[in-house]
């Protein structure tokens, strides 16, 4: 495929442009790959994008559904890029088989629910939480989700302490250390999550 085509495509599925995709179908691979976007497929470019629609008409004409770009992300990674819940809702109703990916890393060792955590997607994290998702996974640092939650300030802080209430709550291990030797105690110290702090605090030290 010449760049020029290629850039056209992305526009298409930046743009929403089902017409091009359909009137070209014959001259590119429904899973086709943008070397320039760590050979993200055409669906997960689509998906990753919260002003594209298009990733359905991709999915209806087959695109892979299990298909990972070359940082080992999956559908379940890129969909949380768009901040639309709703398509996940979609992807989890449409194609229950998803599902076999709960719990699927990336290079970095992130799975779905530890990157809903790192992109402060509260919504994608509650969902997961609820599908099963192994909250005792951690990735190549040993960050599990716990970490995470006491790592990166969300938005509204009172998020931070929900997810992390969420996942003591679900059995997470508050007593496990990251590679760098620290808790998510020492972690929540370190960004003045002062309700998280008495939160694991009261628990830890009872």
């Amino acid at each position: 495929m010449n760049t020029d085509f290629e850039e056209k495509l992305k526009n298409a599925l930046c743009n929403n442009d089902q017409n091009f995709l359909e009137h070209y179908k014959n001259h590119y691979d429904i899973n086709h790959s943008f070397i320039d976007e760590y050979n993200d497929s055409l669906l997960l470019y689509a998906i990753s994008d919260c002003d594209s629609e298009v990733y359905k008409y991709l999915l209806s004409r087959g695109a892979d559904l299990f298909a990972k770009n070359d940082l080992g992300e999956g559908i379940l990674h890129s969909v949380i890029f768009s901040k639309k819940i709703e398509r996940l809702h979609y992807l989890l109703e449409t194609y229950p088989s998803i599902v076999n990916m709960l719990n699927d890393s990336d290079n970095e060792g992130s799975t779905p629910i530890l990157f809903s955590i790192m992109l402060k997607q509260r919504s994608f994290f509650d969902k997961f939480l609820q599908m099963g998702a192994d909250i005792h996974l951690g990735d190549k640092q040993d960050i599990t989700p716990l970490h995470m939650a006491c790592l990166i300030k969300i938005s509204d802080s009172r998020d931070n302490f929900e997810i992390v209430r969420s996942l003591v709550e679900s059995g997470a291990n508050f007593r496990v250390k990251t590679k760098q030797g620290n808790y998510p105690l020492a972690l929540a110290v370190n960004n003045d999550f002062i309700d998280i702090v008495k939160y694991l605090s009261s628990i830890m030290y009872i």
